[in-house]
């Protein structure tokens, strides 16, 4: 059960993460289109519990920021800038907000989300979306309501 304090806390991090991503939009904050972001859906084969799908995540971000950033890059403190969302009403799922790097094509990178997904032990369905706006942010973030939360234990931004 929620208390006073939850919702004062997801308020805050849904303002966050408004704030992050206006300071990436090119036209000044007016613009509910955001070029450099990609979203993504992630299923599970099988059920899981919350630990395994937060692990499931980690086993697909990992090779993907190696290839992204090379060996070393976790090191110079390279990684994918990704927000995750677990949704927990009926079959755990993910929805991701993914920033695409610098310097890099949103093919490229939806590629490897594609494929690293499929290649954990529990992914299943990766569904890309490339066109996101303020309606994915509000989407993502309704876990204030229905029980659903951020992957802390994932999350990049």
């Amino acid at each position: 059960m929620q208390t006073d304090r939850d919702v004062e806390l997801i308020h805050s991090y849904h303002t966050q993460l408004k704030k992050w991503l206006m300071q990436r939009n090119d036209e000044d904050g007016k613009s509910v289109h955001y070029p450099n972001l990609i979203a993504a859906t992630l299923t599970f084969k099988n059920r899981v519990d919350e630990i395994t799908a937060s692990r499931t995540l980690t086993y697909c971000l990992n090779p993907i920021n190696r290839k992204l950033f090379g060996k070393n890059g976790n090191k110079r403190g390279e990684k994918l800038k990704v927000i995750p969302a677990l949704e927990t009403k009926g079959n755990l799922h993910f929805h991701l907000l993914v920033e695409i790097p610098d310097g890099k094509s949103s093919s490229f990178v939806i590629d490897l989300i594609k494929r690293y997904w499929k290649k954990t032990i529990n992914g299943g369905y990766a569904k890309i979306i490339t066109q996101v706006d303020d309606g994915w942010l509000d989407y993502i973030t309704k876990f204030n309501l229905l029980g659903d939360d951020i992957d802390f234990m994932n999350i990049e931004f």
